[in-house]
């Protein structure tokens, strides 16, 4: 039973019903109106339910339920307790400016969604930045940040690693606290994990979190509207068989466009990736014993996929061989893309930024505690990011022992300080790709 409320309270019997019938028609013709004027604009026609449909990827696809080809793009991360249904048996939204649609993974029946949310949340991709002052929209091979850091978050326990949802909220795994800990944009802040000891992170492009949590080798992962945790990957009796996990260190995670979980499986030197709801996964990279060799790992830490230009290949972190390895899709061995133990001593994160024609590799040197600028095959670093000191510290320009790093939708660079027990925020410098490239 819906809330409505006649406004012709005087009417009874029959004279209520024709009343009540009229204003549903009314109601349908206006929501068609809303439709037509207010959301044509972010409709995503032709899209499969939750397809990508706006700059904002916390945004999505939702089918109408009284419109056989319309759908709006709708900000996907509204809690679902905060939707109602929608009333029988017309399907109608009481509410102004409201439309019903589906939405099954909040109901299994139509509810209403707020068409004010998806206009503020969801800008079109057709809508692009065109000033040169603009925050571009990949890094230039001359993109600078500001030697000073500035301090996002203190009063943590050895962080081991930050991570950036869609809306900008900084996601921490405070490590020693053994807790990971949502900052939101507003100030407040949430603990969506406690008593487990999370050591690295990743979101996807739908902004669920996964976490690995090396104490009981295995993947959690926490729905996007923080509603659900679940274990994806690995179990609690650490092994080498293609269900186990021995999360050694800090081992890597990712997760690429197609849902496919990547895994640096630290103490079994390997990589393996698990498809979307696989139960065991799929040796990737190494696996073949401790050691030096092309074929080989040795402690593999952070990783992350070339999903633009050579697809599929995957840039690891060889830890305690002290460089970056390369394993291209399918390969038997990887390529040594950077190695120096003067430069790159005990490499533990990696991000890729694409250039027109290829990859830069941004590096956290946890020995070293700097953030290094690396070209694929170049025999040093191309800059020093961060930690530009060249000295452990606790300074604005200095790092100690940093474990991750993420950049923001406006390319500031945040690193997890872990021997200094803070999150550091370095500053983009927009002027330094004036002349992208």
């Amino acid at each position: 039973m819906n809330d409505y409320t006649t406004p012709m309270s005087y009417c009874t019997g029959k004279r209520a019903d024709v009343a009540k019938g009229i204003l549903a028609s009314a109601l349908i013709l206006i929501d068609q109106m809303i439709l037509t004027d207010r959301v044509q604009t972010e409709a995503c026609h032709g899209l499969s339910q939750y397809d990508e449909c706006s700059k904002n990827r916390a945004c999505g696809c939702l089918h109408m339920k009284n419109s056989s080809d319309s759908n709006i793009c709708a900000f996907l991360l509204l809690a679902c307790s905060q939707l109602v249904s929608c009333a029988s048996p017309n399907n109608i939204c009481y509410s102004p400016g409201h439309v019903c649609i589906d939405h099954p993974r909040c109901f299994s029946r139509p509810i209403c969604y707020p068409l004010l949310v998806a206009q503020q949340m969801c800008p079109p991709l057709s809508i692009a930045t065109t000033t040169s002052t603009s925050t571009p929209q990949t890094l230039c091979t001359s993109a600078e940040w500001n030697s000073a850091g500035i301090t996002v978050i203190s009063n943590l326990y050895r962080p081991h690693d930050v991570a950036i949802d869609s809306q900008n909220n900084l996601i921490v795994a405070d490590t020693e606290n053994r807790r990971l800990r949502i900052y939101f944009k507003n100030g407040t802040n949430v603990t969506l994990l406690e008593k487990v000891a999370i050591h690295r992170l990743f979101i996807d492009k739908f902004d669920n979190i996964y976490a690995a949590e090396s104490l009981g080798n295995e993947i959690k992962k926490v729905s996007s509207n923080y509603q659900s945790i679940t274990t994806v990957a690995g179990t609690d009796t650490p092994g080498s068989a293609l269900d186990q996990l021995v999360l050694d260190g800090q081992p890597g995670l990712y997760v690429d466009s197609n849902s496919t979980l990547y895994i640096a499986d630290t103490g079994n030197h390997r990589v393996i990736k698990y498809l979307w709801n696989s139960t065991s996964g799929v040796v990737v990279a190494g696996g073949n014993g401790q050691g030096p060799e092309p074929n080989q790992l040795n402690g593999p830490y952070g990783i992350y996929i070339d999903e633009i230009h050579e697809i599929g290949a995957i840039y690891i972190c060889d830890t305690f061989n002290h460089r970056i390895q390369k394993w291209m899709e399918g390969a038997s061995a990887g390529i040594t893309v950077a190695s120096s133990k003067d430069q790159l001593h005990d490499p533990v994160a990696i991000l890729l930024q694409p250039t027109s024609n290829q990859m830069i590799m941004y590096i956290a040197s946890f020995d070293h505690s700097q953030i290094l600028k690396w070209m694929p095959y170049a025999q040093e670093p191309l800059a020093i990011v961060a930690g530009m000191s060249g000295s452990v510290g606790a300074g604005a320009n200095e790092l100690f022992a940093p474990r991750g790093i993420r950049f923001d939708k406006d390319w500031n660079l945040f690193v997890a300080d872990t021997g200094n027990d803070r999150i550091q925020k370095f500053l983009f410098n927009i002027s330094s790709c004036a002349n992208n490239d």
